[in-house]
């Protein structure tokens, strides 16, 4: 048997047969999709998958999993055996994301950006729940290797490398707030969003900035944090 047919259901079946240490809920939203792999696979609580359509507009959840004892979980695809496969499973489910999860994470929101490589997309955990995420405050993920600052209004925001920020513009006056974000690269900073936003205390907000796996470009995507969207499971 080919070594990456044993690796494949290697996998497979450690995601199958990972225990049931701890029960989550879990969200997810996608910043942006990764090419052939819009939807995404997650392993049930009890048997089988969840088969969830990734959305760019929508937060969808919450989703019923189990982490393992170190608080791991993996998004996966999903496959058919390759010929030479000695296996009677008719799909096998190789992962394609990971992602660490604390235990104490109330509403755990698994944020996705495309990547390179095996692992087709990257993931920050963050705190969905209104005690870690209050009304009139902006979260920045920052999915880039350069760091990125913002000015809202007269609120400065600044973070580093593959981190999160949480800031609240609302204590500016102005209803209508002039927004402009940037990167560093050398000894510059370089413009990549610029727009007004409306001053709001009654919202929560989700800003992913990211490579643009299409052009290279930074992008910056924004996202109201709302009940989410209920999915049901394809299967």
């Amino acid at each position: 048997m080919r070594l990456s047919t044993i690796l494949l259901l290697f996998l497979s079946a450690t995601l199958t047969a990972q225990p049931e240490e701890r029960l989550v809920n879990v969200y997810l939203y996608a910043a942006d999709y990764a090419k052939e792999h819009k939807t995404v696979y997650l392993a049930k609580s009890n048997k089988g998958y969840h088969e969830i359509g990734l959305s760019k507009a929508n937060i969808y959840g919450p989703f019923k999993t189990n982490v393992s004892e170190d608080g791991r979980l993996w998004l996966c695809q999903k496959q058919s055996p390759p010929p030479e496969a000695e296996t009677k499973e008719e799909y096998i489910y190789p992962p394609i994301a990971e992602v660490k999860i604390p235990s104490s994470m109330k509403e755990p929101l698994l944020v996705l950006v495309p990547a390179e490589g095996e692992m087709r997309y990257k993931v920050l955990v963050l705190e969905r729940s209104v005690t870690d995420f209050p009304m009139g405050s902006y979260k920045l993920v920052n999915f880039s290797s350069r760091k990125v600052r913002g000015m809202i209004g007269r609120t400065l925001t600044q973070v580093s490398a593959w981190n999160i920020t949480t800031f609240d513009p609302s204590d500016n006056q102005d209803d209508r707030l002039k927004v402009q974000f940037q990167y560093e690269e050398g000894e510059r900073w370089h413009t990549f969003g610029s727009t007004t936003w409306n001053n709001r205390t009654d919202k929560r907000t989700l800003l992913c900035a990211y490579i643009s796996p299409d052009t290279g470009r930074m992008k910056i995507r924004g996202i109201p944090v709302k009940e989410p969207v209920k999915v049901p499971s394809k299967n």
